[in-house]
């Protein structure tokens, strides 16, 4: 058939996170006989929203003779978790993903430090943590490090009984691991039992359970190393953390033993030019605030309205003609949208219903303002060089910071979250970190640079009501919800309709395995509204 028959369906996405842009890029590569996809980007930022907040760092050479060269820092960092067999770990789907826009991954097995901050320690010399144990990665297959304090410790124990301390830790350690891999295992889980349970009530009952772990220190384990690691790879708050569904987090676990990790080896601006490519520059609108979705009766299409984001000028401007409207963005921002369409159908609309209850499924939402500084201060860090590792975690403790602390500094700090700091790879100078969510102050000199970014964070409420988006099949499969395709007209023909998706709505932990499973269902969802046949798309 000619291109000139072809029915050309327009489709807007709001938003260009990894959601938005799988979903703009599947779209557009979709090309059936008789009809083509105009896809339409709507971005706040000046650029595309997955590279919005990374940097390029001067780094200085190792010698005289070695000139300083750029380095490309992603803000945030994107790690993932997989196996080189397809199907394999958290990501897998976003793994397969990658193969097929030809991604190159490195690997890069992370080693960890787990530290807590200290008290009564001001000043910009004192060591401000503690560190207890160290990670040395690959799956714990490079097993455990000796942490500073063994062997430099200002008390009066000798060194060999300290030692000897460490190693009784150490094993005790490793029992609680065999244990946890042991409850994470999907056959010795009860899903209708763990389907409500957050991780405090799961660490209670399974601490109730067995009197010898209850000796042992099961609920420290739980609290210094769980606790700890998944606020750092949720990006949350210590208290989200305990009140996060347990299944996710035991489903997690299971899925990345024996996994290695990987990151982007030409960053998040690779990626991001390859899911850009199929859309033709003019339908990708930077710097672009929307403020409101219209129903356009007469068509059966919809219209976008947005102003520009970075000037003073207030015109607002309109796009019209579009069959579907994609939101890929944060939950509160969708709920926004949708809530001033809402208000403007009449009273007894039956469109009303389903669109409130999005609205109040959104709103069961919690997110977390993460803070993200890219810096070369090296104070928050482990206090002994010894026991720097790639991620180095320092637990926040109940006691503020001292006024001292606080004075002269630029960064947002984020009390009660377990501080992840990242140390890239630099040839000399001064170590390049990125610390999230900081808990102890960085010397502003020494800020490259400072974003605040929304996550979604999961709880037993907002989990129920996930499964209106996105609702599981089992084995970790997903399908469309009911909230997905809502119409945004009363008619009985082709109508506009409304999708959602994001790291939230799709099944685990909010991560960007979400981004894209709920992409592809969205871009499913699309084509089967429009009687259009596909293979599966990722």
């Amino acid at each position: 058939m000619s291109t000139e028959t072809k029915k050309t369906i327009k489709v807007a996405v709001v938003g260009s996170g990894l959601a938005g842009l799988t979903s703009a890029f599947l779209l557009a590569k979709y090309q059936p006989a008789d009809a083509e996809f105009e896809v339409h980007i709507f971005e706040k930022s000046s650029v595309l929203g997955m590279d919005a907040e990374s940097l390029t760092v001067i780094v200085p050479g190792n010698s005289d003779a070695e000139k300083a060269k750029e380095m490309r820092v992603d803000v945030p960092m994107r790690s993932i978790q997989g196996s080189t067999v397809h199907g394999v770990g958290p990501y897998a789907k976003l793994m397969k993903f990658y193969d097929h826009l030809g991604v190159a991954l490195k690997l890069h097995d992370y080693s960890y430090s787990f530290s807590s901050k200290t008290t009564g320690s001001v000043g910009p010399q004192a060591c401000r943590t503690n560190t207890h144990m160290l990670y040395n990665g690959d799956s714990g297959r490079a097993g455990v490090g000796i942490p500073s304090t063994v062997y430099t410790a200002q008390d009066f124990k000798p060194t060999f009984s300290r030692y000897i301390q460490w190693l009784f830790a150490t094993l005790v350690l490793v029992i609680h691991y065999i244990r946890l891999l042991f409850l994470s295992r999907p056959a010795s889980r009860t899903p209708t039992h763990l389907c409500r349970e957050t991780l405090r009530a799961w660490t209670q009952r399974t601490t109730r359970q067995n009197f010898i772990f209850r000796i042992l220190g099961w609920e420290a384990f739980v609290a210094d190393v769980i606790v700890p690691l998944f606020s750092a790879v949720c990006t949350a708050s210590i208290a989200d953390v305990w009140e996060h569904p347990v299944a996710e987090i035991l489903d997690y676990t299971w899925l990345t033993l024996d996994t290695h990790h990987y990151h982007a080896a030409h960053g998040v601006r690779d990626i991001v030019s390859r899911l850009a490519s199929p859309i033709p520059q003019r339908n990708i609108h930077l710097g672009t605030e929307v403020d409101a979705l219209i129903a356009n009766p007469s068509e059966s299409t919809a219209s976008v309205s947005f102003t520009f984001a970075h000037t003073k000028n207030s015109e607002v401007h309109i796009i019209s003609g579009f069959s579907h409207i994609i939101l890929a963005t944060p939950t509160r921002r969708s709920a926004s949208l949708i809530h001033s369409f809402t208000s403007t159908l009449h009273k007894g609309s039956p469109l009303r219903a389903p669109l409130e209850d999005a609205i109040c499924k959104l709103d069961s939402f919690r997110t977390f303002k993460a803070t993200v500084v890219t810096h070369r201060d090296a104070s928050v860090l482990p206090g002994h060089r010894s026991d720097w590792r790639d991620l180095n975690l320092v637990l926040e403790t109940s006691e503020p910071a001292h006024e001292d602390e606080k004075a002269g500094s630029t960064t947002r700090l984020t009390p009660g979250c377990a501080m992840a700091t990242h140390i890239f790879p630099t040839p000399s100078g001064p170590p390049l970190c990125q610390t999230t969510n900081p808990v102890l102050p960085i010397h502003p000199e020494s800020i490259l640079s400072q974003s605040v970014l929304d996550r979604s964070v999961l709880t037993i409420e907002s989990k129920v009501a996930r499964d209106s988006f996105s609702r599981p099949l089992g084995n970790n499969e997903w399908t469309q919800g009911h909230l997905q395709g809502l119409k945004m007209h009363e008619t009985e023909k082709s109508a506009a309709r409304i999708w959602f998706c994001g790291a939230w709505a799709y099944g685990g932990i909010p991560l960007l395995e979400g981004c894209v499973g709920s992409a592809e269902i969205v871009v499913g969802g699309i084509l089967k509204s429009e009687g259009l046949g596909h293979s599966p798309l990722i």
